[in-house]
């Protein structure tokens, strides 16, 4: 859902992987199991990943060759196997909807919602 350019314009893998961990939600959690409380710390954290990424001039390089640093600045994204800077457990990885997706199976923990299919899962 966050990768659904429909519903939520913008958001890349990234950002959507840095959201949810910094929002402590499970990737494959479905869209509609999350509660109120899910839903504002998701919606912060999204706003917070954004700001930071466009504070840090965003991945690429600018018109005058100046590399972007928010790729220097990633918790989990692109992290497989990596500690979690939050808690040292090592950052999962699965592809989940023919994209690749980064998470860290202590701070966002499969809680009691069904684990799903990539189709209808949050990314």
């Amino acid at each position: 859902m966050l990768l659904n350019q429909r519903v939520v314009a913008g958001l890349g893998n990234r950002d959507a992987d840095e959201s949810l961990w910094q929002a402590g939600i499970e990737p494959r959690r479905l869209a509609s199991s999350l509660t109120a409380d899910e839903v504002v710390r998701l919606d912060r954290a999204i706003q917070a990943v954004l700001d930071e990424g466009l504070r840090l001039r965003g991945t690429q390089r600018d018109l005058f060759g100046v590399q972007g640093q928010a790729k220097h600045r990633r918790n989990v994204f692109g992290r497989a196997g990596a500690p979690c800077p939050r808690c040292a457990t090592p950052v999962s990885h699965q592809r989940l909807g023919g994209r690749n997706t980064y998470w860290c199976a202590t701070c966002q923990p499969l809680t009691s919602a069904p684990e799903v299919s990539a189709q209808s899962s949050l990314l």
